[in-house]
């Protein structure tokens, strides 16, 4: 089968979060399975003519609607911070730096999700940029893996999907 073909899904999957230090602190997970989803929104102004459509227009920016549901293996360790933590810029987490420090006062971040080709081909890579929790947070505790729903938005609307050889 060839390469192009192959289903890639969370399973062939990592997440890097990173702040906004000059020498980024990360945080890599790697994912058992799980899901994303996105949403991109369009503001647009339809202007009117005496009752009658005239033009549309494009309004402001909004903002990428980002959901992340997934499992892995370690809830908690003792000197490194976990996904909770890191998102919640607690415990050994604290010292993070946001991304835009200068103008949000939420702790904004920077992620990378890499999924690799199974068969050994090129992967793909998503990287979000400045973004933050929008929501409450879910952990679920399990005997073979934990579950965690991140809903997320992020400040950089455009989001890039590469394609790129990576470890």
């Amino acid at each position: 089968m060839a390469s192009g073909l192959t289903t890639r899904n969370f399973r062939d999957a990592r997440l890097l979060l990173k702040d906004g230090d000059g020498t980024p602190s990360t945080l890599e997970v790697k994912l058992l399975e799980g899901r994303i989803t996105m949403e991109e929104g369009f503001n647009n102004i339809v202007v009117m003519d005496r009752g009658t459509i005239d033009h549309v227009r494009a309004g402001d920016e909004m903002p990428l609607k980002v959901g992340f549901t997934f499992k892995y293996v370690e809830l908690f360790h003792a000197s490194v911070a976990t996904v909770w933590q890191w998102l919640k810029q607690s415990g050994p987490a604290a010292s993070l730096v946001s991304t835009r420090a200068s103008d949000c006062d939420r702790f904004t971040f920077d992620l990378e999700l890499y999924i690799a080709d199974p068969i050994g081909g090129t992967g793909e890579k998503i990287t979000f940029s400045d973004c933050f929790v929008d929501g409450a947070m879910q952990l679920t505790e399990g005997e073979e893996y934990n579950t965690v729903t991140i809903p997320m938005m992020c400040l950089t609307p455009d989001s890039g999907l590469t394609k790129a050889n990576f470890p």
